[in-house]
């Protein structure tokens, strides 16, 4: 069966709607330093109260650039790692602080482009550099991550060996598209529906889309849907 697009993303973004809150723009220097605390923690709690700590005990991101490691590392402790993440950080900082605290300039460039500057972070996965620039700077641009990969991978829009990298070229590509939503709606499937093990294929939406259930199953979605 082939997969109607525009369907399909339809489908999802009636099933999982969003609230405004949700798509709001965060601020990009804390958006990357939090994504630099998240990395190998699996605690939201922590990561939340490492930055909290930073932006209570610095009065600015230049102060804390200006403190010495020991004081900063005391500060995100809870997050683990807090040494490297300390000079990661700090790395960071030192390159906004050359383009005079201000990374509006990225918004302007050329995606790929824009994609290897937030890749050559140290501290931040490969894979979070889209959703950065999705949520940070409100370019157009599709955030792929594992979870992700997996829905489309099952649904067989491109194929089992689809990366992270061509599925988000995939929907940049299109026009019109709500990335905010659609990947909010996707990542919320993934999470309730879609799952690594056990999926719940009776109770999905995309069911009549899906390469990977049973005919049966497809019916009894279509005629509940």
């Amino acid at each position: 069966m082939k997969v109607e697009i525009s369907e399909f993303v339809d489908v999802l973004l009636q099933y999982y709607p969003v609230n405004e809150e949700q798509l709001k723009s965060e601020d990009p220097l804390d958006l990357i330093v939090m994504r630099i605390l998240e990395d190998q923690t699996n605690s939201q709690k922590f990561v939340k109260s490492a930055f909290e700590n930073l932006r209570s005990q610095f009065k600015s991101w230049k102060e804390v650039l200006e403190a010495p490691d020991w004081k900063i590392a005391m500060a995100i402790k809870d997050v683990g790692y807090s040494n490297r993440k300390t000079r990661y950080i700090k790395e960071f900082l030192k390159f906004v602080a050359k383009h005079n605290w201000d990374l509006s300039w990225i918004k302007d460039l050329p995606i790929d482009e824009a994609v290897k500057i937030i890749q050559g972070i140290k501290g931040i996965p490969t894979v979070e550099a889209r959703y950065i620039l999705l949520f940070g700077f409100d370019m157009p641009v599709f955030p792929t991550d594992v979870h992700i990969k997996r829905v489309i991978r099952r649904i067989g829009i491109l194929g089992n060996n689809a990366t992270e990298e061509q599925i988000s070229k995939y929907f940049e590509s299109m026009q019109n598209i709500p990335y905010k939503r659609l990947y909010l709606a996707l990542r919320t499937h993934a999470n309730t529906i879609c799952a690594a093990r056990k999926p719940k294929c009776l109770m999905c939406p995309l069911a009549q889309y899906c390469h990977s259930v049973s005919p049966s199953v497809e019916y009894i979605q279509a005629k509940s849907l």
